[in-house]
């Protein structure tokens, strides 16, 4: 059955927040080490051009810090992983997904439809996708009219809306399509429509 994924439906791992947020490190170190400086030139009543330069370095890099973990923390955590060697990019974290359920809803059903039309396993002609589940609906190259999916055959990489990461019918699609472009190179997006709805793949 098609979905649309409501949004935090399945609980995004802090793991990938902390991983993210971990990109802050070297600006706090930059503040550590102008903090100390700054210190160290007070402590000797330097109060010169020196002593100003490392305020502002720890004041700046302090200031860097707080908006990095922000950022990271809060604005741009990536979900990123792989199941039967396709990768998923999450770039919105209020619709992840986990593994077994990304498998089971699309690529487990891909898979099974197109089997029998092949002569490779279809799992194998896969291998190496990457889906991106992006924020804001991909715009078609050209016309910039906005689309649910988008797929690059030559580059094997589908961008999807990020919440019809589970619907079958745009996700599941996608990845039909990029099966029938493996399957038949050079052909349009037309052609390979009409050869899955003769073979009952829509």
């Amino acid at each position: 059955m098609s979905e649309v994924l409501e949004p935090k439906t399945y609980s995004y791992p802090q793991k990938y927040r902390l991983f993210t947020a971990l990109n802050g490190i070297p600006l706090l170190l930059g503040f550590g080490l102008f903090l100390g400086l700054t210190l160290y030139l007070g402590s000797l009543k330097d109060f010169g051009s020196g002593f100003w330069v490392c305020l502002g370095g720890t004041v700046l890099s302090l200031g860097l810090w707080v908006w990095s973990l922000y950022w990271y923390y809060l604005r741009c955590p990536r979900a990123k992983y792989s199941v039967d060697n396709i990768t998923l990019l999450f770039e919105d974290p209020d619709f992840y997904v986990p593994p077994s359920i990304f498998k089971e809803k699309i690529i487990d059903k891909v898979v099974e439809t197109f089997n029998p039309h092949t002569e490779d396993s279809a799992a194998a002609m896969l291998s190496g996708a990457k889906v991106r589940l992006v924020k804001y609906k991909p715009k078609y190259p050209g016309t910039g009219e906005e689309k649910f999916g988008l797929t690059q055959p030559a580059k094997k990489i589908t961008e999807v809306y990020a919440p019809y990461v589970l619907n079958y019918g745009t996700c599941g699609y996608e990845l039909r399509l990029m099966l029938c472009h493996i399957l038949f190179p050079g052909r349009g997006e037309g052609e390979d429509i009409e050869w899955m709805k003769e073979n009952k793949l829509l």
